[in-house]
């Protein structure tokens, strides 16, 4: 009978010591499979921050960038704007136009900011479902997403509602996540204030 006992819990403690195997393993292999998964997501954001870019310059007009340019420029304090409006050079004549005129028929920049701002709300709705790195997006998009977002939120609409929110829902959800972040992220200066 001693026997008997001697065996069973000889064999008990081999099959302890087989399961302690098995699960350091298992937890081990769980692990690596942990760490594989977050580099490939990471890999995925990184290569989805990448196409977003593209997409952005590549969805836009040659000139673009240029006639953002001149309105970025041309709504600085130092340019002589007021709040809500931008100065456009039409020859020798300087004029003061609204914000909203480049959401009006026949735009002074021929729909340039309507366009960058339908793509930047595409952008961030995949920033806000979490498919890019924001901090990639920020970094080459982020004065873009600022000025327009910038712009945007000083027209009101028929109801006196924010326009950005209306009609750029994501956009103006973006912003405001991206607000806190202005002075901590590196970002890509396209064009300086004159």
């Amino acid at each position: 009978m001693c026997h008997f006992f001697i065996n069973f819990f000889s064999n008990l403690k081999s099959l302890i010591e087989q399961d302690w195997l098995k699960t350091s393993l298992l937890i081990i292999g769980a692990i690596i499979a942990y760490k594989t998964y977050v580099t490939a997501q990471g890999q995925r954001k990184l290569e989805n921050s990448l196409k977003l870019i593209d997409l952005f310059y590549s969805s836009l007009k040659k000139e673009d960038i240029e006639e953002w340019k001149k309105i970025f420029q041309g709504s600085s304090e130092s340019s002589g704007a007021s709040h809500g409006h931008f100065m456009h050079a039409e020859g020798m004549d300087i004029h003061e136009l609204p914000f909203s005129s480049l959401f009006a028929e026949g735009p002074i920049d021929q729909g340039a900011t309507d366009r960058m701002a339908q793509i930047l709300n595409l952008i961030a709705s995949e920033i806000l479902d979490g498919k890019c790195d924001q901090k990639i997006i920020y970094y080459e998009l982020g004065q873009f997403i600022n000025s327009i977002s910038n712009w945007l939120e000083v027209i009101p609409d028929e109801f006196n509602l924010n326009f950005l929110e209306k009609n750029f829902s994501y956009l103006y959800k973006i912003n405001k996540r991206f607000h806190g972040y202005n002075m901590q992220w590196p970002r890509r200066t396209h064009v300086y204030s004159e």
